[in-house]
């Protein structure tokens, strides 16, 4: 019966989880070997990095990615930045001035219109999908985490919902060459997380490219790690 079914589809999912955490684990001490046996070769350590971000053990994430920058292998240049691509040379920081980016502003002076579009969408709850599956480990089965894309591939209806809001992204040029590029290289989204949702610390996959987050509805009680900052609605 149905029950039985969930039930038994329930346990196939522990299994496999279990069977993901095993092979994590194997591959962790393996590459933590590769690193003591070769300590300069940066591929061994860029991939225990990649292996323990997969298994959200961030602390060592960010000690073995340290370690890669202690020994000099041009990886990276700062432990909480350490994506699969990284270029030298590009300027690094928590925070970027939006000021320095005239998109942002004019985001910002719309922020009514995205607003008033965002609630609108909000009573059409299907519409709203969790978001992939790279980014749902990330919530570590707490809470959920649901998306509306606007720009990039499976926009057609997040566009039919928010077409103001569409067309404001459509004339940030870098956005919308990222969102069209064959490979994937971004998107824009409304993003909503429900109470109770945590995300683990974590980094893009490359140092090329900003990330613009415009808060909405931003309850009090949201905090941001490292002491960063608080996030807040509006402009």
């Amino acid at each position: 019966d149905v029950m039985a079914l969930r039930a038994r589809s329930a346990g196939e999912g522990r299994r496999e989880s279990e069977e993901v955490q095993r092979l994590h684990r194997e591959s962790i001490t393996a590459l933590r070997e590769a690193c003591e046996l070769e300590p300069t070769r940066a591929s061994a350590h860029q991939s225990l990095v990649k292996q323990l971000s997969a298994a959200g053990r961030v602390e060592e994430e960010r000690s073995a990615a340290q370690r890669a920058i202690d020994l000099g292998l041009g990886l990276w240049a700062h432990p909480l930045q350490r994506p699969e691509h990284f270029l030298k040379g590009l300027s690094s920081a928590p925070w970027h001035d939006a000021k320095s980016f005239p998109w942002c502003q004019e985001l910002e002076q719309n922020f009514g219109v995205i607003r008033d579009e965002l609630q609108a969408a909000l009573v059409h709850p299907t519409s709203w999908p969790l978001v992939s599956y790279g980014e749902l480990r990330l919530t570590q089965g707490t809470g959920a985490w649901r998306e509306i894309i606007l720009l990039g591939p499976h926009s057609r209806l997040g566009r039919k919902l928010c077409p103001e809001t569409a067309k404001l992204l459509d004339r940030i040029p870098g956005a919308k060459a990222l969102a069209k590029h064959p490979a994937g290289c971004g998107n824009a989204i409304f993003s909503k997380i429900d109470a109770g949702t945590h995300l683990q610390a974590h980094c893009g996959p490359t140092n090329t490219r900003l990330t613009c987050h415009l808060g909405i509805d931003v309850p009090e009680a949201v905090g941001l790690a490292e002491k960063w900052g608080r996030a807040r609605a509006g402009p």
